[in-house]
């Protein structure tokens, strides 16, 4: 979930590349109502921090109260601290820095162990 069209397109690239499987909402409702209707659920998501009609942690809280243990890669513009406070104790949480790069955004996903691996190579990686 990203506001910022280019963002989004340019991490849709980084992920497919990566062998993932890509899907994609425009605003954080459609985003709660995809996350029940995607065949076979999503290994984890992708949110912004500053979501145009819903902050994104607003939205974490929404997506924690229906799937408890989705991984969530928090991206944000601004520095991640206070985010983190925010989140401290909390499970399959991790934080990206925007602007990021492939290399960081993989790496914020490795560390929720959201891999792609040649036996396996579809995963669901969820955008705005």
């Amino acid at each position: 979930m990203e506001d910022e069209l280019l963002i989004q397109m340019l991490a849709t690239e980084y992920l497919e590349e990566a062998g993932f499987q890509v899907d994609t909402a425009g605003s954080a409702t459609e985003a709660m109502n995809k996350l029940g209707s995607v065949p076979g659920g999503v290994d984890a998501v992708i949110v912004d921090i500053g979501l145009p009609d819903r902050k994104g942690d607003v939205l974490i809280r929404e997506i924690r109260a229906v799937h408890p243990t989705l991984p969530i890669v928090l991206a944000t513009g601004q520095d991640a601290f206070d985010l983190q406070n925010a989140f401290k104790g909390q499970e399959k949480v991790a934080f990206l820095t925007k602007p990021y790069s492939a290399h960081d955004l993989l790496g914020a996903l490795r560390m929720l162990r959201i891999v792609t691996t040649a036996a396996h190579k579809k995963g669901s990686s969820f955008l705005r």
